[in-house]
């Protein structure tokens, strides 16, 4: 897929193969940080979950997909992975 502008405008026309685990990974990680709402709703929410404590996002970013998962009962706040 080549992504919208609005969430990769750095990408140009590069394709994206979300078939590729970390494209995947790195396309979910965008979207989350830019992405509109039915960006975001285009997401598999079990795949996020499972990825977040991967991921290195903003805090108030972090905190919100922490939050919705906790109060979900799907999990703990998850915490950021140190590099």
């Amino acid at each position: 897929m080549i992504p919208p502008k609005h969430i990769v405008w750095f990408a140009g026309n590069r394709e994206i193969d979300l078939d590729d685990s970390a494209e995947r990974a790195w396309w979910i990680k965008q979207v989350l940080m830019r992405g509109r709402m039915e960006d975001v709703l285009s997401l598999d929410f079990n795949e996020i979950e499972r990825l977040l404590p991967e991921f290195h996002l903003p805090p108030p970013v972090r905190k919100l997909w922490s939050d919705y998962f906790a109060a979900k009962g799907n999990s703990k706040p998850a915490p950021e992975k140190s590099s």
